[in-house]
């Protein structure tokens, strides 16, 4: 019996060694597609946003990585001084800045200083008031009806 399994052995040895070269090629371009398609536009992101943080002088208006807008007022090297509403500020890290804000960027979304002078007034303040010429008028809670 031990005769008769030594050819099936060799044999299946040597498919599986024909078959490895194209396991091989397969896998080397699955590799090279995951590059292409994952890491190569990954580190192009990461090195332009390295450049932006390079880049950050004061006076630039910045949006950080915790969704607040903010000016920035000075600049160390791994530190950033940034002013978040008219007489607020915070130190940060220079990492935690998302991404820098274009002008014409700021005009939609606030100019993050805290001021409200270019919006539009509203009906109703932020704490709920009802505004009336200006001065908050409080309004009466709702009863509920009685059981």
């Amino acid at each position: 019996m031990a005769g008769m399994d030594y050819p099936l052995v060799v044999g299946d040895v040597a498919a599986r060694a024909a078959g490895g070269g194209n396991q091989l090629l397969i896998f080397g371009l699955i590799f090279v597609g995951m590059w292409f398609l994952l890491i190569a536009p990954n580190r192009r992101r990461q090195k332009a946003h390295q450049r932006m943080l390079a880049a950050l002088r004061p006076g630039d208006r910045v949006l950080l990585a915790s969704g607040i807008f903010g000016k920035i007022l000075r600049a160390k090297e791994s530190r950033l001084s940034v002013e978040i509403a008219s007489g607020v500020r915070v130190e940060v890290l220079r990492s935690y800045v998302q991404r820098q804000m274009a002008d014409d960027e700021q005009a939609g979304e606030g100019d993050g200083d805290g001021s409200e002078k270019d919006a539009a007034p509203d009906e109703d303040g932020e704490d709920g008031q009802r505004q009336q010429g200006g001065k908050p008028v409080r309004r009466r809670p709702r009863s509920r009806p009685a059981k």
